[in-house]
């Protein structure tokens, strides 16, 4: 593993000191003017040479070292001519610390109120099963609503609550018609 890393680092370096050569040979080349159309520059400062550096990081898995390390307050000492018992501060009484968290979701208080509540339930109150003709009439609300979204705006218009009454009005002052013609036919009125 560290002749692997070696060589790669040495083959790093090699590739970074042939670069650094190369930029000397560029910056050592003088620098010439176009030939016409321009003029020639009064001065040209030279830059210093460049150069690369090789920066070694520590391996990953050692932990670096912190930044700004924590400053701990020195230890007081019991050394009796520094610190007399006399001029001793007086202790203070310890803070008083929250009450511990728990995973119930009532409080106390509120579960002493609520079990009275809980036993005077009975299974009277509990909700009623759904009847059998309940998914009849939701499987025909269902086919409704997917046979009106082929009308686009007025199949919504159609599923809304007003036209769901329009519906029904229509329905019930058709179906009295309906009634009348039977009676009249029934009973031979003629108008």
């Amino acid at each position: 593993m560290s002749n692997k890393n070696d060589a790669s680092l040495e083959s790093t370096k090699q590739m970074l000191d042939e670069l650094d050569a190369l930029m000397e040979k560029m910056l050592s080349l003088p620098v010439t003017e176009a030939e016409e159309g321009r003029a020639p520059a009064k001065s040209v400062a030279k830059a210093p040479p460049m150069s690369a550096k090789l920066t070694f990081l520590p391996p990953m898995n050692e932990k670096p070292a912190p930044i700004n390390p924590p400053k701990t307050a020195p230890a007081p000492t019991e050394h009796p001519l520094l610190n007399p018992p006399h001029l001793a501060a007086p202790s203070a009484p310890p803070t008083p610390q929250p009450p511990p968290l728990t995973n119930e979701v009532l409080p106390p208080s509120a579960m002493a109120k609520l079990e009275p509540l809980l036993a005077a339930l009975s299974d009277d109150d509990a909700p009623a099963a759904p009847h059998r003709n309940d998914g009849l009439l939701l499987w025909l609300n269902q086919t409704f609503d997917s046979a009106t979204l082929a009308l686009g705006g007025l199949g919504h218009w159609l599923r809304a609550p007003a036209g769901r009454m329009l519906l029904g009005f229509s329905g019930l002052v058709m179906l009295m018609i309906a009634v009348g013609w039977f009676l009249r036919d029934w009973l031979g009125w003629n108008w």
